[in-house]
């Protein structure tokens, strides 16, 4: 059974400062995604933006946002520069000088278009259903829609996907259904390309994942500190409980790093004055 991450920060602090250099990695769809967006400076959206923005400035620490949203969209959403943003669940990667787009994906694009044409036909005249193409996937969103319908929905989209001879697979995610590309390319890969840019092999990877889509790269990645947003995670070792407790854990952390850089430099000034 995974601890509430609150009751562990004496045994993760350890280990945060025993790392030289940290990746926090957030794949957060099911907690951000639609973004939790009141107005005002105190939303846990704004306080979601401050905290990333303060990790990112810092030298020791190298931020990752992971999305099932289009990159674009994503990186206008969070607008922080200094951020590496992985958009289409990490097919495409941006980030400070460079920009990674996964070939086999790229490939597909125009079957992609031709499948969201025929989805389109078969689910015209079902109110509140809506296609989002995002270049690399499609997303059928039924959320609009009236409960009655959902059946309906999902027989006639795997009934284009049985009739059509296509490289891509089916998603279950909540309220829809998420087409995409069979590439080799995973989370997993994505985290791993994302830490050979950092110029960090080593790097010490704090993953918060809400696992929405079923695949925990956390699982992969040697000595990670993996926290699950929401329900408890036979494979993730830590969870917080939803937004809220996702912000105050990286304040904390924050808070952590920050306290660390205090102690290493008046350390560095008591030598000094030797």
């Amino acid at each position: 059974m995974c601890r509430n991450v609150f009751e562990a920060v004496t045994e993760i602090g350890n280990r945060i400062s025993a790392a030289q250099y940290k990746l926090v990695f957030l794949d957060l769809d099911g907690t951000f995604t639609p973004p939790v967006v009141h107005s005002g400076p105190d939303s846990l959206w704004e306080k979601f933006k401050r905290v990333l923005s303060s990790l990112v400035e810092r030298r020791d620490t190298a931020v990752a946002v992971m999305s099932g949203l289009d990159r674009g969209e994503l990186h206008d959403r969070l607008g922080i520069a200094g951020m590496h943003y992985l958009g289409n669940r990490g097919l495409e990667i941006s980030g400070p000088g460079h920009i990674f787009v996964e070939p086999s994906a790229t490939e597909k694009t125009s079957l992609l278009k031709e499948l969201g044409v025929k989805l389109a036909t078969r689910l015209q005249g079902i109110q509140g259903v809506s296609i989002e193409d995002k270049g690399l996937t499609l997303n059928v969103h039924y959320e609009q829609s009236g409960a009655e319908n959902t059946e309906q929905i999902r027989r006639a989209v795997h009934a284009v996907l049985s009739t059509s001879d296509h490289p891509f697979q089916l998603i279950n995610v909540e309220n829809g259904f998420e087409i995409r590309p069979r590439v080799s390319w995973n989370k997993s890969a994505a985290v791993g390309w994302v830490k050979e840019q950092i110029g960090h092999p080593d790097a010490l990877v704090i993953y918060v994942d809400d696992n929405v889509s079923g695949e925990n790269p956390a699982a992969t990645i040697p000595d990670a500190i993996s926290i699950k947003a929401g329900a408890e995670d036979p494979i993730a070792q830590y969870r917080v409980d939803g937004p809220r407790e996702v912000i105050e854990f990286l304040q904390w952390l924050d808070e952590s790093l920050q306290a660390q850089e205090r102690g290493l430099t008046d350390e560095r000034q008591r030598y000094s004055m030797v």
